[in-house]
């Protein structure tokens, strides 16, 4: 697994997973804009797993942000 960001700010990039697959990777000047394709397996299911950890993390975000500030039990089984 290899991480491709920028020096300055390691949280903009992008993760591939590297196999015995041919690789493509597309670099842009914004750097989370990049991307890499592969045909292997392994690639297209972690390419599934993050979309679905993705959309898993929004939802977890949207329900935090709902509370808005009130961490009471009463407000969290809403």
């Amino acid at each position: 697994m290899y991480r491709v960001s920028e020096i300055k700010n390691k949280n903009n990039g992008f993760t591939i997973l590297v196999d015995n697959s041919e690789i493509h990777v597309f670099l842009n000047k914004r750097v989370e804009l990049s991307s890499a394709y592969s045909s292997s397996s392994i690639q297209k299911g972690y390419s599934k797993y993050n979309s679905r950890m993705s959309s898993f993390k929004d939802e977890g975000m949207a329900l935090y942000y709902n509370l808005k500030g009130d961490f009471s039990s009463q407000n969290i089984k809403k």
